[in-house]
């Protein structure tokens, strides 16, 4: 977790300029531009702001090397792309509303929940940054939204010494986030958030009398929601609070749970000397079968075959 204690240069001067932000999300130039660009200004601003004072980045980690291949994937986690070697022919990431070519010194940002169809051709490089976004008491606004990226050559050096790190970088590895990398990711998803400023500032609205839920679920995670026990956190009646969180959310309470259930599932197979068992048991799945079928379904693979994406 990101806390800012005791940090110089860009933390400090952020913390100098937003003193009440529990953390010193640097990463929003938005932040400091409180005179509005576009007809929905004030709007923006407004998410913008709630945005600094209340997202979370944690669950850092980093990879690099050269995944070669074409195939699908789909995680619970925010990722950053930072291409630094194109290979023979330039690759490319794809969703259902957008494609970004994987050329030198581009980025993409790849939304959690979000299924990406990877091109990526022999002899391409390029560093990803893991990282979980959370929300206190709200849905979380980048879930699900397209990917975005584009040119941010400033930032090449700060990825290359990370990548140094790695030594071959014939083979994908993992080593935790550098403090220059983290600057990297805190800048760019602002980048992501102005351009997303309205479409943003509606995701946070949803679903705000269901904050007390949103909480709860969040606090204990491997805990086994029934739909009882949700309408029960926002004082409501099991119908009632069917409709009217169906309403909000645009999606059943119990599929919502479900999505939000295999992401924390998948986080915790990501943890150091996890098994897909122990995490079958956490999760109160009845047996190791039972909770590959529930991870597939959400993930388009078994446990066991998602995990071996991560040198974990």
């Amino acid at each position: 977790m990101l806390t800012g204690e005791g940090d110089s240069g860009i933390f400090a001067d952020m913390k100098a300029r937003h003193p009440k932000q529990p953390q010193p999300l640097q990463f929003m130039r938005s932040c400091d531009e409180p005179e509005g660009r576009v007809a929905n200004a004030a709007r923006r601003d407004d998410a913008l702001s709630a945005l600094c004072a209340a997202v979370k980045v944690d669950f850092y980690s980093m990879y690099a090397g050269g995944w070669v291949g074409k195939w699908r994937s789909k995680m619970p986690f925010a990722r950053i792309f930072y291409v630094l070697a194109s290979g023979a022919a330039p690759g490319s990431l794809s969703d259902a509303d957008s494609r970004i070519a994987l050329l030198p010194n581009t980025w993409a940002f790849l939304p959690p929940g979000r299924e990406i169809v990877h091109d990526q051709p022999a002899g391409i490089n390029l560093v990803s940054v893991h990282f979980r976004v959370a929300m206190s008491g709200r849905p979380n606004p980048f879930l699900g939204r397209p990917m975005r990226g584009g040119g941010a050559p400033e930032f090449r050096t700060a990825f290359l010494g990370a990548a140094a790190g790695f030594g071959d970088q014939s083979e994908p590895g993992r080593i935790p986030a550098s403090f220059l990398v983290r600057g990297a990711v805190w800048t760019l998803l602002g980048r992501v958030a102005e351009a997303e400023g309205e479409m943003l500032a509606r995701n946070m609205e949803r679903g705000a009398e269901f904050a007390r839920l949103f909480e709860a679920v969040d606090a204990e995670p491997e805990r086994n929601f029934s739909i009882g026990e949700m309408a029960k956190t926002v004082f409501q009646g099991e119908s009632s609070f069917r409709r009217r969180f169906n309403a909000a959310m645009g999606v059943p309470p119990g599929a919502w749970f479900d999505t939000r259930r295999a992401r924390a599932a998948a986080e915790a197979l990501l943890e150091s000397g996890a098994t897909v068992a122990g995490v079958a048991e956490r999760f109160g799945f009845g047996s190791e079968f039972y909770f590959s079928r529930f991870f597939k379904r959400h993930f388009g693979a078994a446990p066991s075959v998602w995990r071996r994406q991560f040198p974990v």
